[in-house]
C-alpha cells in the first residue's frame, strides 16, 4: 500500500493553522493566486539554479538576467512587481559580486528526496507516512572534498 507523503510545507501549515492544513492538504484547495512573496522566492530559486548550472559564466549571467525580466514583464507590472523585479536584479548582481567564486562545486540543484519517518522510541519506520521534499543543492567542498547540503 502506498504511503501518505508529508512535506515540510505540510507540517508547517499544520503547526501554523490546522484549518489551513485541512483545506490545502485534505480538501486539496489552493489559492487562486500565488502569494507575491512566495513568487519572488520561486524566481530567486530559479535564478540561483541557473547560476549554479554547468554553462559558461557569461551564458549563466545572461540567462539569469533574462529569467528575471521574463518573470516580471514591464507591460503587466504593477508597482510591487516593478519593485520586485528591481529587487531581484539587485540581489543577483550583489550575489554575483560578493561570491564570484564559491569554495564549493555544485554537484546538483533542486534534489528531491523521500525518507521514512522513524519512531525514535521503537526505531521502526511509519507504515503510514514518509517525508518528502527538495534540497536547494548538493555541493562538494573544494578544500576537503566533503559533501554538504545548501
Amino acid at each position: 500500500m502506498p504511503k501518505d507523503t508529508l512535506t515540510y510545507s505540510a507540517l508547517r501549515a499544520f503547526q501554523t493553522c490546522p484549518r489551513k492544513y485541512h483545506l490545502r492538504y485534505d480538501r486539496c484547495l489552493v489559492p487562486l493566486r500565488e502569494d507575491e512573496v512566495l513568487f519572488l522566492g520561486s524566481v530567486w530559486h530559479s535564478v540561483l539554479e541557473l547560476w549554479y548550472g554547468r554553462d559558461s559564466q557569461e551564458t549563466k549571467l545572461r540567462a539569469a538576467r533574462d529569467l528575471i525580466d521574463r518573470s516580471f514583464p514591464d507591460h503587466f507590472a504593477d508597482q510591487r512587481q516593478k519593485r520586485d523585479r528591481h529587487l531581484c536584479h539587485a540581489m543577483f548582481e550583489g550575489y554575483v559580486n560578493r561570491y564570484p567564486r564559491e569554495d564549493f562545486k555544485v554537484i546538483e540543484t533542486e534534489v528531491e528526496f523521500r525518507i521514512p519517518i522513524v519512531n525514535p522510541a521503537t526505531g521502526r519506520a511509519s507504515r503510514t507516512f514518509e517525508l518528502r521534499g527538495k534540497i536547494d543543492g548538493l555541493v562538494r567542498m573544494r578544500d576537503c572534498g566533503e559533501l554538504f547540503i545548501l
